[in-house]
């Protein structure tokens, strides 16, 4: 800690730097004369500290530094998995800010909204770390016990060393966005026309009323954007969209709202499939509980089996080989067929099930 690797001298709104260090390894220190010091990571995330500190303690760096040779608080401070979207769908629900010590010292975490100083929790209270120690502090977007309202917000990490010598703050943004709650489709779609599945069925819940933008991706592509700044009430929308002109494959639906935070994304995957299903009977065989049936499916299915006494079993096949049971009390009946149908709604050829097997 504390080595330099590259200093400059300057003016402008930027700086380029390009160096052999990594970023996570390294931290800047910018100084002008008449102007408080800032100080931060390289990893893109930390601004400067325009604002005062609302701890009394004194300026960082008061005074120009004609000569600057900065021994860096951090190795490294920034934010973990993105903006938090606390929508209970198990993905970035809550976030975190990690930080890496370069010297020991009381480490003390808050989040405030971005551009003012004022904490809106308390995410870590004054603790003391030794030199290299990482520490990843979780926030889950509430103050006092409350959700916080969509917006940007940001991570006041402030050391104070050991030795005595002044406080060093890195701030980092972090941005929560709740517009959106949920997307729901249609996972698997056959176009063909046979009243199964034939439309793409869409669920947007929105937790505010606002525009929603839709669009269909395949693989990193927008092939078709099915609805832009489409005004959806809060609680949510039903929409069906026809994909008829969509070759059988894998694609994804996107679903964009703006907001304070920034632009909330939720994605849900769906299947093109006009192909209908194939099963084979293996095997048929008596046992003491019934007639096993072992078919193998090249997709998973759902079936009914068929016999002149009616239907005698629903049921689901995964992809694979696997047993049916027809249980001793089953009314088979003559002239059993097997019917599947894949989860696109395609119907497969029907399986014929012989009256006479081994026991």
């Amino acid at each position: 800690a504390g080595q330099v690797v590259a200093s400059g001298r300057g003016s402008g709104a930027s700086v380029d730097w390009k160096g052999a260090a990594p970023a996570t390894a390294t931290a800047w220190r910018i100084t002008a004369r008449g102007a408080r010091a800032a100080l931060g990571g390289l990893d893109g995330t930390i601004a400067p500290d325009p604002t005062p500190d609302p701890d009394p303690t004194p300026d960082p760096d008061p005074t120009p530094d004609p000569d600057p040779t900065p021994v860096a608080a951090f190795s490294a401070v920034y934010a973990l998995g993105g903006a938090i979207t606390p929508n209970g769908d198990g993905v970035r629900d809550t976030g975190a800010v990690r930080f890496v010590q370069a010297i020991p010292g009381s480490v003390r975490v808050t989040v405030e909204r971005d551009g003012t100083s004022t904490p809106l929790a308390i995410l870590l209270e004054p603790r003391p770390g030794a030199a290299a120690d990482s520490v990843d502090v979780p926030w889950d977007a509430t103050a006092g016990g409350q959700p916080v309202p969509s917006g940007r917000y940001r991570y006041r990490v402030k050391l104070t060393p050991d030795d005595g010598s002044e406080p060093t703050v890195a701030l980092v943004r972090i941005d929560v966005r709740r517009e959106l709650e949920s997307l729901r489709v249609t996972p698997a779609v056959s176009p063909d026309g046979d009243g199964f599945n034939d439309v793409l069925g869409t669920r947007i819940a929105r937790a505010v009323a606002g525009p929603v933008t839709v669009r269909l991706v395949d693989g990193r592509r927008v092939i078709r954007v099915a609805a832009e700044a489409l005004q959806v009430a809060t609680g949510g929308v039903r929409l069906t969209w026809d994909v008829a002109d969509l070759p059988d494959g894998d694609y994804v639906a996107e679903v964009l709202a703006p907001g304070p935070g920034g632009t909330q994304a939720l994605s849900a995957p769906f299947r093109v499939d006009r192909t209908g299903p194939l099963v084979r009977l293996v095997r048929v065989r008596a046992t003491a509980d019934g007639i096993v049936l072992r078919l193998r499916a090249d997709e998973a299915v759902r079936f009914h089996l068929r016999s002149t006494a009616g239907i005698v079993l629903r049921g689901d096949l995964p992809k694979g080989a696997s047993d049916v049971l027809l249980p001793a009390t089953a009314q088979l009946g003559r002239r059993m067929r097997l019917w599947p149908r894949d989860a696109a709604g395609n119907a497969g050829a029907s399986v014929f099930i012989p009256r006479s097997w081994s026991g």
